[in-house]
């Protein structure tokens, strides 16, 4: 029996890495599917309160919050505000909301910034600083857990469902 294991493994190799890179793929999607419905996943969207829509795509926010879209829909520019890449907030949200990890965010963002086609989003240390933040700017966007109750010049965004 062990003979003949080896000897499939010698004679096919491409296709026992293939179907390791399938099993490695599916085991890392079924993860970050676990993580996105896990309890205490939900996080909002907070937008300047001026901008005429109240939903966007998952597409959308990736490319918003990886700085390639830089204008709206109606020409406003967008200000990107985010927490710290420390935050497990920032981690909650890059790996349940955007579906990417932090440090590919991070990689496009120092791209952008020394190549010199681009810039990066606005840092801030808190929750509280994020919503004042975005009150004050229009076109601004970010995230919070939650937003509690109302705040003025800031609403959320609503996540439209990818058709399929």
């Amino acid at each position: 029996m062990y003979c003949i294991e080896k000897s499939v493994t010698l004679l096919y190799p491409p296709l026992i890495h293939k179907f390791m890179r399938k099993l490695l793929f599916t085991f890392t999607s079924l993860l970050l599917l676990l993580l996105a419905s896990s309890p205490g996943a939900s996080q909002e969207i907070v937008v300047n309160a001026s901008l005429p829509f109240n939903d966007v795509t998952q597409t959308q926010l990736r490319s918003i919050f990886s700085m390639r879209v830089r204008s709206w829909s109606n020409e406003k520019p967008i200000k990107v505000f985010v927490l710290s890449s420390d935050s497990k907030l920032h981690r909650d949200f890059c790996l349940r909301i955007l579906e990417v990890f932090p440090y590919q965010l991070q990689r496009i963002w120092d791209v952008m910034l020394f190549s010199g086609t681009g810039s990066t989003p606005i840092e801030v240390k808190d929750e509280r600083m994020m919503l004042e933040q975005i009150a004050n700017n229009p076109g601004s966007i970010g995230y919070v857990k939650s937003l509690q109750g109302e705040m003025r010049n800031v609403k959320t965004l609503q996540i439209q469902s990818a058709p399929y």
